[in-house]
């Protein structure tokens, strides 16, 4: 078994159970060449999660990158290859980030603009 990351934080874990201070943990780990930082983070992480593993973590959604959305998205530009990927993501009920990733990642298109403008005044339409 090879020694990683979730070995580091058993043996920080371990320490600070027994009652070590910040500075005795550094100096019993320092032959694995584990930083004091990584110790005050392994700790804090084990105050707040009182456990090992990992907490839940932001990821993007796979559900977004379901077959149907991609099939759903894929018709509606072939339809009108001119529409707004705005109008479009609020039409499928997509974020617009998440419709630029689907459009970007499993589509393979890219837009030959990406700019936002501001809407013109009556004024500004006539010059």
């Amino acid at each position: 078994m090879e020694w990683g990351v979730k070995e580091n934080h058993v043996a920080v874990f371990a320490l600070h159970n027994c009652g070590k201070t910040y500075s005795q943990i550094s100096e019993l780990l320092k032959p694995l060449k584990i930083s004091q930082m990584f110790i005050y983070r392994a700790i804090k992480h084990y105050e707040e999660l009182s456990r090992v593993e990992d907490g839940a973590q932001s990821r993007h959604l796979k559900s977004l990158r379901a077959q149907d959305n991609i099939k759903t998205m894929r018709e509606q530009i072939r339809r009108n290859s001119l529409w707004k990927q705005e109008i479009m993501s609020r039409e499928l009920k997509i974020l617009t980030q998440s419709m630029s990733r689907l459009i970007r990642d499993n589509q393979h298109m890219r837009v030959l603009r990406r700019s936002k403008g501001h809407i013109l005044t009556p004024v500004l339409k006539t010059i």
